[in-house]
């Protein structure tokens, strides 16, 4: 995640077709309370 929170980097380091579709994140702090934020915008994987 970045210093400011605002943006992660998630590398996949071997990436099949079967990995394509819509994928979203969220965020749970380590520390109560555990409340997971809401889903983000979803985005999506094309592997070709």
């Amino acid at each position: 995640m970045d210093p400011a929170g605002a943006g992660a980097e998630f590398r996949i380091p071997t990436v099949g077709r079967q990995h394509g579709g819509s994928y979203s994140c969220s965020y749970r702090p380590q520390s109560e309370p555990f409340v997971s934020s809401e889903p983000s915008d979803p985005v999506q994987l094309v592997v070709a």
